[in-house]
């Protein structure tokens, strides 16, 4: 790969931000590291984004602000099919992220050192361009989100991940302390000081080293700047995400999980909920947030204004024509059987998501649904099928069909099931 000076432009990293970087390339990512299990996100976005395609073949990526190829590896690895380009300002990022990739580099996936407020240079445009933690780290979040938008096709996404300040309340005090000290990253003490902090906190600390773990063990030292040391830092409530997007001149279009924006998520009683209801998206999701109250991270799908995909609806009168997609997110696979309440066999499923474990529990019957849903077919046939006809008992086309349809309504909302069209 070809590594030639470039400079930032208004809006983009600071000085600080760029030396971090080069020095402490992020996410660390040390020479014979296994590549982690990444769950199958761009499978997961397909029936959301482009529920017409049956594929994601000459799908075009770009990955604004690489870092050291975390995001990119993981995609050419689970999507050869897919074309990503790459860019970063860093070449010391780079550098990781061209070995990391290995043979997959100059197939489907090409580098480019480009900083990403300069990404209007580049003579294309892309069907989802990809934006992960990233922000946080920039002088002007919605120009570069602007300049980014610029370069989607009409029917393109921008996913963005960013840090979100309570479920990384800890790492923020100790930064805190870090800068009390006069530790910064000029200090040759700063990172054997930082790590001797954390191994030494409090139990009742709000940084909790058991959940920045497996950060910590495999990032090195990147991963202690990244979280006690960084230059710079901007954290965005979910409050704030809607209002980074609208200043971007894009249009919020949904949560990447978005039953974890919704207040019934966290509260049961129907009396507890009824205030949260009655408020506007955005202050919902903010709601959430602050009943989970652990939240890392933030990632949410944007669009150009006016844009919506055709995507099926369950309650359309033509839902039959759809195929039902369980949620690649989820590890159907390893689906472990339990007993439920009454005594009855449920089928227990799980999905984890930045830092975020979620579970199913389904009965038999409908985990017979999600099985023959996953075979692809139209609805209209699934609700025919032999093992449905002969699963679900004694009921008619018309009430087996309804009964499906029952259960994929609750099962769409509580996103492990997504439609598409056959």
């Amino acid at each position: 790969m070809a590594v030639t000076p470039v400079v930032s432009a208004p809006g983009g990293l600071s000085d600080a931000v760029l030396a971090q970087y080069e020095a402490y390339p992020c996410p660390g990512h040390p020479p014979g590291t296994a590549e982690p299990e990444v769950p199958d996100w761009l499978g997961y976005l397909r029936p959301l984004l482009w529920p017409r395609r049956q594929d994601l073949s000459g799908l075009k990526v770009l990955d604004a602000g690489c870092g050291t190829g975390a995001m990119t590896s993981g995609l050419a690895r689970c999507h050869p099919e897919v074309n990503v380009l790459a860019i970063d300002i860093s070449a010391r990022s780079l550098e990781v992220a061209a070995r990391r990739l290995g043979g997959c580099q100059g197939g489907n996936v090409r580098l480019r050192q480009l900083p990403i407020e300069r990404a209007n240079e580049l003579d294309e445009r892309f069907d989802l361009i990809v934006v992960w933690d990233v922000l946080h780290c920039v002088i002007d979040a919605p120009r570069v989100l602007r300049t980014l938008g610029d370069l989607l096709t009409p029917d393109g996404a921008l996913i963005a991940s960013v840090r979100a300040p309570h479920g990384r309340a800890g790492a923020v005090a100790l930064r805190s302390l870090m800068e009390a000290l006069g530790l910064g990253l000029e200090c040759p003490e700063a990172i054997p000081r930082a790590r001797s902090i954390i191994d030494n906190l409090s139990a009742t600390h709000l940084f909790q080293r058991s959940e920045w773990q497996q950060d910590l063990a495999a990032g090195g030292d990147a991963a202690v700047v990244d979280l006690l040391l960084p230059a710079r830092q901007r954290l965005y409530n979910a409050l704030e995400v809607f209002e980074l997007v609208a200043e971007s001149g894009l249009e919020f279009l949904r949560w990447f999980c978005p039953n974890m924006y919704c207040p019934r998520r966290y509260l049961a009683d129907a009396d507890l909920l009824r205030p949260f209801e009655a408020l506007g998206s955005a202050e919902q999701a903010r709601a959430a947030e602050l009943l989970h109250s652990r939240m890392r991270n933030h990632v949410f799908v944007a669009v150009r204004p006016g844009h919506m995909p055709d995507s099926p609806q369950i309650d359309g009168d033509n839902w039959l024509e759809a195929i039902a997609v369980p949620s690649p997110l989820f590890r159907w696979r390893d689906a472990r059987q339990e007993t439920g309440q009454h005594g009855e066999t449920v089928f227990a499923v799980t999905s984890e998501w930045e830092g975020t474990r979620a579970t199913v529990r389904l009965q038999s019957w409908e985990a017979l649904i999600v099985h023959v849903c996953a075979t692809g077919q139209c609805l209209r046939d699934v609700c025919e099928h032999p093992k449905l006809v002969s699963g679900l008992g004694p009921l008619s086309a018309a009430q087996r069909a309804e009964l499906v349809r029952g259960f994929l309504r609750r099962a769409i909302a509580d996103d492990y099931v997504l439609l598409a069209w056959a």
